[in-house]
C-alpha cells in the first residue's frame, strides 16, 4: 500500500502541477486577447481619424481647384460628373 500511495500522491502533484499550468496558459490568452483587442481598437480609430484627414483634404483640394477655374474663367464642372 505505501508504494500505491505514493505513486498516487505523485499523480495528484503532478496533476495539479498541469492544472495549475493550464490555468496561467488560459490567463495569459486572457491578457493577450484583451492587448489585441485593444491593439485593434487604437487601430480602427487611428484609420477614422486618417479617413476624417483625407476627406477634409480631398474638401480643400476641390475648393483650390474651383478657385483656379473661376480665376481662369473655366466653369466649374456638373458636381454630379466628378467621381469621388
Amino acid at each position: 500500500p505505501g508504494a500505491v500511495d505514493l505513486a498516487a500522491t505523485r499523480l495528484r502533484t503532478e496533476r495539479d502541477e498541469a492544472l495549475r499550468s493550464a490555468a496561467e496558459a488560459w490567463q495569459r490568452v486572457a491578457e493577450l486577447e484583451a492587448d489585441l483587442a485593444m491593439v485593434r481598437a487604437e487601430l480602427a480609430d487611428e484609420r477614422a481619424t486618417q479617413l476624417r484627414e483625407a476627406r477634409v483634404h480631398i474638401a480643400e483640394l476641390r475648393m483650390q481647384v474651383a478657385e483656379l477655374r473661376r480665376e481662369r474663367g473655366r466653369p466649374d464642372p456638373d458636381p454630379a460628373d466628378e467621381r469621388s
